[in-house]
């Protein structure tokens, strides 16, 4: 006959002797998380010896036929063993002598510990268990909520983590939106003043037929690339060079991208001189660069102010 072990293996695992087998099951997962060494390294020999005796106790439970012989073995100790009178006390129990005043002969009674909790579970509607089952209880309840309060502390710094990440990314493309706005809007402006420029360089060259305006044309920077079959004539310089047309918005010419980069210098040489303060710029340049640079009929005038040029002539002759 297999020895069993020498505590109540159903109150360890804290569930009653009418138990099913899922009951057990559930009790005993729940207890080994509770009492798992992982999981209490400040006192790890008190958890390692409870886990322990949930174990042993599982382990007897579990299966029904071993089951069976531990609750025979266990009415077998109860039929053997005479029940102690309730009143009988223990020796780690507290007593306490209740003095019936109205009787002749003075009667003593013992009240133990486990009296005076059965008394206040009864008149409190709980069931007893012992005075193991509430450090046990207290012991689980207080590890349940540490474990619920840490798991809530760490879905909560998972959700401030979210939210940051979700403001520096809403920021990221609010900028990026708003350069590209920007970027939109600047181009807009450069069109039109492009295209503002190119109407009044007609105006003053009085450009009014279509062959007229593109021999003018200077060409707007946002021309639209097509793709060509072949290599195609070039409408500015009259030259094959590649498969890629700049379609020009304003006279519908075809060039190519060489001269795509001849008119945009050409386009800012005539900004400059549409600008006043660029052509006063220019202007003063050049003046100060006719006053610096001498003079040349004073350098041709010999010592009496005539020219030498005059006088090699006159000897020639």
């Amino acid at each position: 006959m297999p020895s069993f072990p020498t505590f109540d293996c159903y109150a360890t695992l804290e569930v009653a002797r009418t138990a099913t087998q899922q009951d057990i099951t559930v009790a005993y997962r729940r207890l080994a998380l509770v009492h798992h060494p992982d999981k209490n390294p400040d006192n790890a020999e008190a958890a390692t010896a409870t886990f322990q005796r949930i174990q042993s106790a599982y382990e007897t439970l579990h299966d029904p036929a071993n089951r069976a012989r531990y609750d025979s073995h266990l009415s077998s100790q109860a039929t053997a063993t005479p029940s102690r009178p309730e009143y009988q006390a223990r020796s780690d129990s507290p007593v306490w002598y209740d003095i019936d005043s109205d009787d002749e002969e003075e009667e003593e009674r013992v009240w133990t510990f486990e009296d005076i909790i059965r008394i206040l579970n009864l008149n409190l509607g709980r069931q007893y268990r012992g005075p193991e089952s509430y450090s046990r209880d207290n012991a689980f309840r207080q590890a349940a909520q540490a474990e619920r309060a840490e798991r809530e502390r760490v879905m909560e710094e998972i959700r401030k983590q979210k939210e940051a990440e979700a403001a520096r990314k809403k920021a990221r493309q609010d900028d990026k939106r708003s350069r590209e706005e920007m970027r939109v809007k600047q181009k807009e402006a450069e069109r039109i003043a492009e295209k503002s420029n190119q109407e009044i360089r007609w105006e003053k060259l009085k450009a009014v037929t279509k062959d007229e305006k593109m021999e003018t044309c200077l060409h707007s920077a946002f021309c639209s690339k097509t793709q060509q079959p072949k290599k195609f004539k070039c409408g500015a310089c009259q030259l094959k060079r590649g498969i890629i047309a700049f379609e020009c918005p304003y006279c519908l010419l075809c060039i190519c991208q060489q001269c795509v980069f001849e008119f945009a210098k050409k386009r800012s040489r005539a900004t400059m001189q549409n600008d006043p303060k660029s052509e006063a710029d220019s202007n003063s340049a050049t003046q100060r660069e006719a006053s610096t640079q001498p003079n040349d009929d004073s350098r041709k005038q010999g010592p009496n102010g005539k020219s030498k040029s005059g006088k090699s002539h006159k000897n020639r002759q």
